[in-house]
């Protein structure tokens, strides 16, 4: 199985027609219609519902429209990152944010920065990522680094802590009543429209906290990234316990938890993978800087 024939299918696959693939690719209609029936040959199944204008990818075919952008984004950060060998230091370097990057986000920003002034060839991509997205990224050597919260499973990953644990709290609107609050205790929340976060791992330390105090924590929604946490609050949706942001705007307040929710944070990578030039370089570089 060619990467050259993985392009060519994920094009058809985006496509939906075969004539308009092969004009995107530079190919007769003939040609890429071999390609394909080839590449079902090879693998033994039906990748395409042929219809009389469009085509439609069959249960084998979603797979492997999924497996093969797996396989070409390691292939292109591959090539990138063994370009990045050469005398200047080059390449990409991916770090993933597992949700809210919070007060920790100054600090890696600042790093990256100074980073990239002393080798302006490295790039940087902060994918956000929930926490399957992330360790499947992280596997398949897709993603770098990682941003974590709470436990690190040592089996899996090497870990270096972040100066600043994550602190949460509850996002309120600056009219609430609990904005001029210092600290919002467990028991308040049984009388709120809570947002709480999707991610499995945050819901079930949440709940955690919660148990401690006797609370049992039952949320209206769950949110994804914390943009969308801060613009449901500030929709009147609710209030939304998340971790502290950098700055949340002036229509915002953010009031921390008593008892005090706070959880150690680290940037993660693979155990036992060499990491690219890049990205170890700049692991080195955030040892001393931090």
């Amino acid at each position: 199985m060619e990467l050259r024939v993985l392009r060519y299918f994920l094009v058809v696959a985006q496509e939906e027609n075969i004539t308009q693939a092969a004009k995107k690719l530079h190919l007769t209609q003939p040609t890429l219609s071999r390609q394909m029936m080839l590449l079902e040959q090879e693998l033994g199944v039906t990748l395409f519902d042929r219809g009389r204008r469009r085509i439609f990818l069959t249960a084998s075919g979603l797979l492997l429209r999924e497996r093969a952008a797996a396989l070409l984004a390691l292939s292109d950060k591959t090539v990138e990152d063994l370009a990045s060998q050469e005398e200047t230091l080059a390449g990409e370097v991916v770090l993933a944010l597992g949700g809210q990057a919070g007060r920790n986000a100054e600090t890696l920003a600042r790093a990256m920065a100074a980073f990239r002034r002393r080798y302006p060839q490295v790039r940087f991509s902060l994918p956000p990522c929930d926490t399957a997205a992330l360790q499947a990224g992280l596997e398949r050597g897709t993603i770098d680094l990682a941003l974590w919260s709470g436990t690190v499973d040592a089996s899996r990953y090497e870990a270096m802590p972040l100066p600043h644990r994550e602190r949460w709290g509850l996002l309120v609107a600056a009219s609430s009543s609990w904005a001029a609050e210092t600290a919002i205790p467990a028991a308040a929340l049984t009388g709120l429209t809570l947002l709480l976060p999707q991610a499995e791992e945050a819901a079930q330390a949440l709940s955690a906290w919660a148990a401690a105090a006797s609370v049992r924590l039952s949320p209206a929604l769950r949110y994804g990234q914390a943009a969308w946490a801060a613009a449901l609050v500030q929709a009147g949706a609710g209030a939304a316990l998340c971790p502290d942001g950098v700055d949340w705007g002036a229509a915002l307040r953010f009031v921390p938890l008593e008892p005090p929710m706070e959880r150690e944070t680290a940037l993660i990578w693979k155990k036992n993978r060499m990491l690219a030039p890049a990205a170890a370089t700049f692991l080195q570089w955030l040892r001393h800087s931090l």
